[in-house]
């Protein structure tokens, strides 16, 4: 210690630490402390983290949110890297060594985050009044050329749209398709006169008339032809019949 310790009673003792005079410019790192009283130390406790702080002084940034804003300072080597998010996505890193008394840093959308070169675990926030300064002339002409190209992108894409809505009544292409059906509904209507033959039912009926004529024809038919037949062979007897009473009649003349 440097001797600036004061005892509030028996059990409490209040320290004063001027890590600069005590340990001079260069000192950094994590601190300790252990008690020794009479003649007896006890064990070593940590205390904190000593680190050397930069010496941030002003924030400059131009109109244009894309390019990036001035960070004026000094011993801005004992940071490590800044950034405008918390998560550190897209760090400015502060090489080792950095002499420069300025860091050029993205537009801040509030404020900064800064990690130590001490102790970089560690995030800081800082913030500071973001000066606004005028357009340059090369920033006036580079805003000309941005608004000309967003213009040009818009009529191209506005153009590009119209070229494709005529193209929309393509899909007409797909209604003859479903004209089409009709078209081929009449073949259905056409194959229909098949069933129109459904005048067979008709056709049919005969076939139930001709079961029943079968019997009809049969015991019809048969008879007569049984009859002519006996005609003939009773016709002959009666001839022979005849002849005899005709030999019979000669003997009485």
């Amino acid at each position: 210690g440097n001797g600036g310790i004061t005892l509030q009673n028996a059990g409490v003792a209040v320290a004063a630490l001027d890590p600069g005079k005590a340990f001079g410019s260069s000192a950094a790192g994590p601190l300790q402390f252990r008690v020794s009283a009479g003649g007896v130390t006890g064990d070593w406790q940590p205390l904190a983290t000593l680190v050397r702080l930069p010496e941030l002084k002003e924030l400059k940034c131009p109109v244009t949110p894309e390019l990036a804003c001035k960070l004026a300072g000094a011993n801005l080597f004992l940071v490590d890297s800044i950034s405008t998010d918390a998560r550190f996505d897209h760090p400015v890193q502060v090489p080792d060594g950095f002499p420069g008394t300025a860091l050029p840093v993205p537009h801040p959308a509030g404020p900064l985050y800064v990690k130590l070169r001490d102790d970089p675990a560690v995030i800081s926030t800082v913030a500071l009044n973001v000066e606004q300064l005028p357009p340059s002339s090369n920033e006036v002409a580079r805003a000309a050329e941005r608004h000309a190209a967003a213009h040009i992108e818009e009529t191209s894409s506005a153009s590009s749209g119209a070229q494709k809505a005529p193209a929309a009544p393509s899909a007409p292409p797909p209604d003859p398709a479903t004209v089409a059906p009709p078209a081929s509904a009449p073949p259905i209507p056409a194959s229909a006169p098949a069933p129109a033959p459904s005048t067979a039912p008709p056709s049919t009926a005969p076939p139930a008339t001709s079961p029943s004529a079968p019997p009809a024809a049969s015991p019809t038919a048969l008879p007569p032809a049984p009859p002519a037949v006996p005609a003939s062979s009773t016709a002959a007897p009666p001839s022979s019949l005849s002849s005899p009473p005709s030999s019979a009649a000669a003997p009485p003349s």
